[in-house]
This record gives C-alpha cells, structure tokens and sequence, in this order.
C-alpha cells in the first residue's frame, strides 16, 4: 500500500488549489470544511497530512510500515 492510498482510506483528499499558483490543497473527511492550502505537489500535501494527523515519530513508523508492506 502507498501513501496516497493509505491517506485515501483515512479520508483524506488532494484537490487543485483554487489560487492561481497552481499548487495542491487537501481536505480530510473529519473535517471537510477546512482546506489546507500551499502543496507543490500531491506527494508534499500527502506527506504533510501524515505528520499533522500522526506526528512526526508516528508518521516515520507509519511510512516505514507501508514501505515493508510494497515489498
């Protein structure tokens, strides 16, 4: 399992920014009128999902977890 798909179960979606930028926002089921804005790219927006949500040290075991189980 990827990261993105791991996110997608948890609830979590990325969508085009609506600035101009052309950058990535993403939005979690729990809390779906709030938009976290400023990703270059949906990989950044994925990664920064996982620290917020987990933290830090959490997010690291979740990443290495999901790394073992691609193998």
């Amino acid at each position: 399992m990827t990261l993105e798909e791991f996110a997608k179960k948890a609830g979590m979606r990325v969508v085009p920014s609506e600035d101009e930028d052309g950058e990535f926002d993403y939005q979690a089921a729990d809390s779906p009128n709030t938009t976290v804005t400023g990703f270059g790219s949906e990989k950044a927006a994925y990664r920064f999902w996982l620290i917020e949500t987990f933290g830090k040290r959490t997010a690291a075991a979740i990443r290495k977890l999901l790394k073992e189980e691609g193998k």
